[in-house]
């Protein structure tokens, strides 16, 4: 049971205006189907590269884009462009 009593924040509650963003903080065009894809959720085969044992790999949708009166997630960061830490080349 959640025990918390303190003042909450939303995400719009420390968003910066988006004039004030600079460009490379924005999904380019051509990568955001991308985007959607990853926040999606999924329920597709796939097999294990060592054993190539088939099972199908799941996981709900994320809000995508999380709408600025909702609490915001965790931001985890990496160096580089990605759409999801888990697609990281770095």
């Amino acid at each position: 049971m959640e025990d918390y009593h303190s003042p909450r924040k939303t995400l719009g509650d420390v968003l910066i205006p988006e004039e004030e963003v600079p460009d490379s903080y924005f999904v380019p065009k051509g990568r955001l189907s991308s985007w959607q894809y990853l926040k999606g959720s999924k329920h597709e085969p796939r097999v294990d590269k060592r054993t190539g044992h088939e099972y199908f790999y799941s996981e709900g949708a994320m809000a995508f884009p999380v709408l600025p009166e909702n609490p915001s997630r965790t931001i985890l960061t990496v160096e580089g462009v990605s759409e999801s830490r888990a697609s990281s080349t770095s």
